[in-house]
């Protein structure tokens, strides 16, 4: 999976860099609207489409101290309970 991945970026990483390096590159409005009419304005649909879909993604649920656990620990390792702490008289 992470072959594909690396793939997938070095192939899609310059094609968005030239797409928003445009704009600054013309440094005009007419010419970057002709250029990005001639994507379709994809870039744009897509992040679009992003933006909107990221909303669908189930949020991790948080403990009851507020911090977010994705393993279940709450970021601790062991459970150290408070009797376990008290020395032995």
């Amino acid at each position: 999976m992470q072959q594909y991945y690396d793939i997938l970026c070095i192939l899609v990483i310059p094609v968005c860099v030239n797409y928003l390096s445009s704009s600054f590159i013309l440094l005009h409005t007419d010419k970057i609207t002709t250029f990005w009419g001639n994507w379709h304005y994809c870039g744009h649909v897509i992040a679009l489409l992003v933006f909107v879909l990221v909303q669908f993604v189930p949020k991790v649920p948080k403990s009851k101290d507020g911090a977010k656990a994705a393993n279940g620990t709450n970021g601790v390792h062991a459970e150290v309970k408070p009797e376990a702490l008290k020395k032995e008289e």
